[in-house]
């Protein structure tokens, strides 16, 4: 059976009327839409926050009408000459009624001026007038140096801190105090020197951070003064060093002893920096004599050792003279000299 759209029979009517044949009637062209155009598209934005209003894009036909039967699907990308910018949020959708609307989505990257393009299958594009996109609001800290290694007590490697929001962009109008902190390390590690600066342009300068614990597993982290939630993520792990060998330093005293036998637990001396690291490369022989002891006394047995590992150890010390009191100096070339705490020595 032959159908007729109703404008169709309508002509017929009229052409019936008038005597023709509906046969010489046919149906009116469809009209396809041809090209895209912005309704809404910002002037200004800010980087990371959506537009507001919501980026509109009209599905327009030849005389400049909107397609009201389309539901072709629009894309968005972001068009700069000076910065690589990416959309963030959903940048393809399904237009209703011939109008694509794009409720979430924002700019990435600060920008002077970047355009939006919109694309649909078989229809010329559209690009929107510049807009300038601005900086967000600070929210996250980034190191853009880090240390890779440290020498106990020396400042660490010139430290920079950036403020960024949300999107990554560095906020230029960021002001206030940054500290940085250790966030893993050794028992009783700590941070001396300045470990707070103060922002300019959005970046904090650090040039005498000092880690005075040697050791592994140290991490940092750094974060902005008053606001609890703005920080930066750690640091890559790295170490510090012992500084050079300073002095000596009993490990382990003696305690009460008997004439004739070794003085116990075995005595250990470590040679040390001067912030109380044991310096595991120093290899000074270390040597013990007495340093408070009666009138006589002798100290006998193996009284220098070779250190391992910066520490030296006796396993043999005699003391040949019964006495109440009796204290131990341990010394090396070029070190500071220690003293034991004192310790009784009994009659066999």
């Amino acid at each position: 059976m032959r159908s007729y759209s109703s404008s169709a029979l309508l002509a017929g009517a009229m052409v019936g009327a008038l005597g023709c044949s509906t046969d010489d009637v046919v149906d009116a062209p469809v009209i396809a839409p041809d090209r895209l155009e912005f309704r809404t598209a910002p002037a200004q934005a800010i980087a990371g926050v959506p537009f507001d209003p919501a980026v509109q894009v009209l599905i327009l036909l030849p005389d400049g009408r909107i397609d009201v039967t389309s539901t072709a699907a629009v894309s968005l990308t972001a068009l700069s000459a000076t910065v690589a910018d990416t959309l963030r949020g959903a940048t393809s959708v399904t237009a209703t009624a011939g109008i694509a609307t794009f409720p979430a989505v924002s700019f990435s990257r600060v920008s002077a001026a970047t355009r939006l393009v919109a694309r649909s299958s078989g229809l010329t594009g559209a690009e929107s007038t510049p807009i300038r996109v601005g900086h967000g609001v600070a929210a996250q800290l980034v190191f853009l140096t880090q240390p890779d290694s440290a020498v106990a007590g020396r400042p660490l490697p010139a430290l920079r801190v950036q403020v960024r929001d949300v999107g990554g962009n560095r906020v230029l109008s960021a002001s206030g105090p940054v500290t940085v902190a250790i966030a893993t390390g050794p028992t009783g590690a700590s941070v001396t020197g300045t470990a707070t600066a103060d922002l300019s342009s959005g970046e904090a300068s650090f040039n005498d951070v000092r880690l005075p614990r040697a050791g592994t597993g140290y991490t940092l982290t750094a974060s902005l003064v008053g606001e609890a939630g703005i920080r930066s993520p750690v640091t890559r792990v790295f170490a510090t060093a012992p500084a050079a060998p300073a002095s000596l330093a009993f490990l382990s005293e003696p305690t009460a002893s008997t004439v004739g036998f070794p003085v116990t637990p075995a005595i250990r001396v470590a040679i040390v920096d001067e912030f109380a690291n044991i310096v595991g490369s120093a290899s000074t022989p270390v040597t013990l004599d007495l340093a408070v002891a009666a009138a006589g006394t002798q100290l006998t047995g193996t009284t220098t050792a070779a250190p391992m590992a910066g520490i030296a150890t006796f396993t043999n010390v005699r003391v040949d003279r019964a006495a109440a009191t009796v204290r131990l100096r341990a010394a090396a070339a070029g070190l500071t000299s220690a003293v034991s705490a004192g310790f009784a020595v009994g009659a066999p």
